[in-house]
């Protein structure tokens, strides 16, 4: 846990963001939920991985069904997709 507070989590606040990987995370999203990150993302104006990571589990938390399979699988994958594309 340590490293994550200390070495991931810096690393997402501080890598400016790309809007391609915009695009790629909206993408694992299902089709009903793109308008919600799209409203979620044009309020609040990602600049770094670590905001795109606050909006992806926003949505997941709040707007997504909690009883869908495929909410709960996009949720456990989503910080190590963007945390990938931070280290790129």
């Amino acid at each position: 846990m340590e490293t994550v507070l200390n070495n991931e989590f810096p690393k997402l606040m501080e890598s400016k963001l790309k809007k391609k990987d915009v695009v790629k995370v909206m993408q694992r999203f299902p089709t009903t939920q793109i308008e919600n990150m799209v409203n979620y993302l044009t309020a609040n104006k990602p600049e770094t991985y670590w905001d795109l990571f606050n909006a992806a589990t926003w949505v997941l938390s709040h707007v997504s069904n909690r009883n869908h399979a495929t909410t709960h699988k996009l949720e456990a994958e989503i910080y190590q997709v963007i945390k990938k594309m931070a280290k790129a």
